[in-house]
């Protein structure tokens, strides 16, 4: 009782927000400087020590959701599926379809790819954010890139919807489709084919050789936590649906590969309500998923101890800092975090 008290001061938040972007301040600075350094000569190098970096910037939210908020994570798969999570072993380069329907996508994304053992992860974005220190990955900017990292196995994830799913959305898009004779769909927005065809018909298919298709469902289809109510210790249950396909059912014209992905989110659309309305019989014959048929590993130690280590070691070095440095280091500490407060408030 007291610890959920605790867990609901405002404080604390701004303060994560805090040790959260000094953190990805000096990791970021950390790859921009061997980005000069070091991919000017040897890119697959870069892209090596990138991954270890890329890690530590995300094995600091398993804190929050995995010991902080108690988020659980139930994979719904075949038992091939199952048993690569478990001994955390995939050894393929694959192509990730997710649906986009909450804030926190990418973190659920990164506490999957935490269970997979796989960290070797690039993901889709704008391009306005190709100039982000970060794993995404543009069309215009830096698929090649991604094509010829030489680090394997890889997951490069598309995200079709191209923005979040809420019931404005939803609308306009249901608008959208029926102005335009494409499915309806109740739980996912129209996908769009451009990037996903562009994808398909420019993947390297020796060193791909499988589509992992994804859907999110965060309990029964409740709203989905924000980052304030996990930092307030308010978990969810993420349960995954995890299909894999193989490339070569994946057309590689834009007309095939368009229509493949519309019926690839009608099937979607159909595990989400059947889930939601437990209809196991509807999802049994779609994805082959059963209400028993699921695991629920959990985060890698390592990850839960690096990423306190890594916290604590923040928090300590700041609260030396202000302790030592005498009444000054007081008031430009409270001014920091009436910042960082105003900060969070305007994103959260």
């Amino acid at each position: 009782m007291i610890v959920s008290k605790i867990k609901e001061w405002s404080i604390l938040p701004v303060m994560a927000f805090l040790v959260y972007s000094i953190i990805a301040l000096v990791i970021n600075l950390i790859q921009f400087i061997l980005y000069i350094l070091i991919a000017p000569f040897s890119s697959s190098l870069f892209w090596r020590v990138n991954y270890f970096l890329m890690q530590g910037f995300y094995q600091q939210f398993f804190l929050v959701t995995d010991w902080w908020s108690g988020c659980h994570m139930n994979i719904y798969s075949d038992q091939e599926i199952q048993r690569k999570i478990l001994q955390r072993k995939f050894d393929e380069r694959a192509l990730i379809v997710l649906n986009h329907h909450y804030d926190l996508d990418f973190l659920f994304m990164w506490m999957l790819a935490d269970r997979a053992g796989q960290w070797n992860c690039r993901t889709y974005a704008k391009d306005a954010l190709k100039f982000v220190p970060s794993n995404f990955t543009t069309l215009e900017n830096r698929f090649k890139d991604t094509m010829n990292m030489h680090v394997s196995p890889l997951w490069l994830f598309v995200i079709p919807e191209g923005t979040g799913f809420t019931p404005e959305n939803l609308k306009e898009n249901q608008e959208f489709a029926k102005s335009r004779g494409l499915p309806i769909l109740e739980h996912n927005l129209v996908p769009r084919t451009k990037g996903f065809s562009f994808t398909a018909s420019t993947l390297d298919r020796e060193k791909f050789s499988c589509v992992y298709d994804i859907t999110l469902v965060c309990g029964k289809g409740e709203s989905a936590p924000d980052l304030l109510s996990l930092y307030k210790g308010r978990g969810t249950d993420v349960n995954v649906f995890m299909r894999k396909i193989p490339l070569e059912s994946v057309p590689v014209g834009e007309k095939e590969s368009g229509e493949w992905l519309m019926k690839l989110f009608k099937e979607k659309d159909i595990i989400k309500k059947s889930f939601i309305e437990n209809d196991w019989r509807k999802l049994k014959e779609v994805g082959g998923f059963s209400s028993s048929g699921f695991i629920t590993p959990q985060c890698s130690t390592r990850s839960l101890v690096f990423s306190f280590v890594l916290v604590s070691s923040v928090i300590g070095f700041l609260a030396y800092n202000v302790i030592m440095g005498g009444e000054l280091a007081i008031q430009v500490a409270c001014l920091v975090l009436g910042l960082f407060w105003l900060g969070f408030t305007l994103i959260v």
